[in-house]
């Protein structure tokens, strides 16, 4: 344990320079979303080959009087490895995509910038500034409820746009993990004749697999005004319920969203908004 009397100048810093990388941590998740809101994945990658800052600009149309500031940000998301700054022309940044990069690419099918767009919108973020109210209440439940006045999970049905986001990031964020479980674990699915994925959100996943394995009966099992919500395929069925109170029997259940959910409880402190 570390004494306030032996404490090091070099270890003072130390501990700054630690609790700075904490306190500005928000801008590298805010600086991939504006990458995304201005469309610098797609325009690196649709350029066919490394683009010179100037290109990237006109591209994305930033206007003369901001490109050394769109120089920063560039310089930014390439130090976190989202681009590579090719060093070919000493006058001009030069930058090419990275793997890190392909799934902010809308056209390489695996794009996940929807759920970047909801775990960054405002109504997520704001119940952020409350947990200090929160902490010293004993109701409500959940900080988004304290902030918003329902609990995130009714937001769907009651706030139709972060509904709108909530299907579409958890879907987008299903698409690549769908990918590869039908691609490389289809081995998983032998002997399978009825599947419900619980608490789905979307009909991603189970439409994937539908189509990868036809003779799987496949089942959409949600809270009611989810699956109201969803867009009906007669490819599956759609069952609304309560998954604590019964879940339809099957071969196999999908519980991504519930996976999702509990990461979601690690890696936010239970996001204190679940």
């Amino acid at each position: 344990m570390a004494s306030r009397d032996r404490v090091s100048s070099k270890e003072l810093l130390d501990a700054q320079s630690h609790l700075w990388n904490h306190i500005y941590s928000f801008i590298n998740s805010l600086a991939l979303k504006c990458a995304v809101e201005l469309g610098i994945p797609d325009a690196v990658h649709n350029h066919g080959k490394p683009i010179t800052l100037t290109e990237l600009a006109k591209a994305v149309s930033i206007p003369e009087c901001r490109i050394p500031n769109f120089q920063r940000l560039m310089r930014l998301l390439a130090h976190n490895g989202f681009f590579n700054q090719v060093s070919t022309d000493p006058n001009e940044d030069i930058y090419e995509f990275t793997t890190n990069s392909i799934p902010l690419i809308k056209e390489m099918g695996v794009s996940i910038t929807p759920f970047l767009e909801l775990m960054l919108d405002q109504s997520l973020l704001d119940p952020w500034q409350s947990l200090s109210s929160w902490f010293r209440s004993e109701q409500p439940s959940t900080a988004f409820e304290m902030f918003h006045g329902i609990f995130v999970w009714e937001a769907p049905g009651k706030m139709p746009e972060l509904g709108k986001k909530i299907r579409e990031g958890l879907g987008s964020d299903t698409g690549l993990i769908t990918k590869v479980i039908v691609e490389d674990c289809s081995e998983l699915f032998n002997g399978v004749k009825t599947l419900v994925e619980v608490a789905a959100c979307t009909t991603t996943m189970v439409l994937a697999i539908k189509e990868a394995f036809l003779a799987i009966k496949c089942t959409v099992f949600d809270l009611p005004h989810m699956i109201n919500a969803m867009e009906k395929n007669d490819k599956v069925e759609y069952v609304a319920g309560d998954m604590f109170e019964y879940i339809p029997p099957a071969d196999a259940l999908i519980l991504k969203v519930c996976s999702f959910r509990l990461k979601f409880f690690i890696i936010t402190l239970e996001l204190f908004i679940l």
